[in-house]
């Protein structure tokens, strides 16, 4: 801050100036600025307790050498020379200018600096709470934001739940279905198997090799953890295991699946299906 060289007191004349400049910083600066400020009204108002002292001083001088003036006049007249008989001519009195009437002119510039300075610290205020608002403004608005954000991710976590939902559930349709056409082809299969069986080995579903079996089948089924077969002949019904033997042909195996059982004898196979 520069000093009045006529009056070596601080130079305000651009404080307006600085202090509109800043109400655009942040709080910590313009607490600075007003600390400065205020330190600058402290040295002010000394400044003008030390003028007006300045000023009584020659005003009380004044004073004081009236007075000795008015006294010393009759003391003059009784110890001078006794003048001439005569009209006297009075003189008019003499008046002491006050300084204070007549001011100088370095008082009505501190008054006009004050002035402004109360001004700019005005503004400051103004300029303070306006910030404040706006700050507060601004906080609701980005608060409001903020809700509306979580708000539209709760939605879309919702939405991609259902379509998540939906998804599977379609998923789950599309393979049943394509199990159910699965089964139905391998229905169709086997039954194109049996019948292509049938037409292979005739509608007994045996198959010969220099000999006929005495016996046919009539069911094959698991018993006791093992494929075994119901065989007819002319002793009546007899069960058939995996390795038994009846009329020397053996049991080799069975499929319950297809209903067809292989025996074997002597070199020969065969092969019997379910007799209808």
């Amino acid at each position: 801050m520069s000093s009045n060289r006529t009056t070596g007191l601080p130079n305000l004349e651009d404080a307006p100036s600085k202090t509109s400049t800043a109400t655009g910083k942040t709080g910590n600066s313009t607490m600075t600025k007003l600390a400065v400020v205020i330190f600058s009204l402290v040295i002010l108002v000394g400044a003008g307790v030390a003028m007006k002292t300045l000023l009584f001083t020659p005003k009380a001088a004044a004073v004081a050498t009236s007075s000795e003036v008015a006294g010393a006049s009759p003391d003059s007249g009784a110890t001078g020379s006794t003048p001439a008989a005569g009209p006297t001519t009075q003189q008019p009195p003499q008046t002491v200018s006050d300084p204070l009437d007549n001011p100088p002119d370095d008082g009505r510039a501190l008054d006009a600096r004050l002035v402004r300075v109360e001004d700019s610290l005005d503004t400051l205020a103004a300029n303070q709470s306006s910030l404040r608002h706006d700050m507060a403004a601004s906080s609701d608005a980005v608060n409001a934001r903020l809700t509306g954000i979580e708000s539209t991710i709760a939605t879309l976590a919702s939405r991609i739940d259902a379509l998540q939902q939906t998804r599977d559930s379609d998923a789950l349709a599309q393979f049943t279905a394509e199990l159910q056409q699965f089964d139905q082809r391998l229905i169709h299969v086997e039954q194109r198997a049996g019948d292509n069986w049938k037409q292979l080995h005739g509608k007994a579903g045996a198959r010969r090799r220099g000999a006929s079996l005495p016996f046919r089948i009539t069911a094959v089924d698991w018993w006791d953890g093992k494929p075994s077969v119901v065989i007819r002949s002319a002793k009546g019904e007899q069960f058939l295991s995996v390795g038994d033997a009846l009329s020397g042909w053996r049991l080799l195996s069975a499929d319950p699946a297809t209903g067809r059982a292989h025996f074997s004898r002597n070199g020969l196979d065969a092969t019997l299906e379910v007799a209808p």
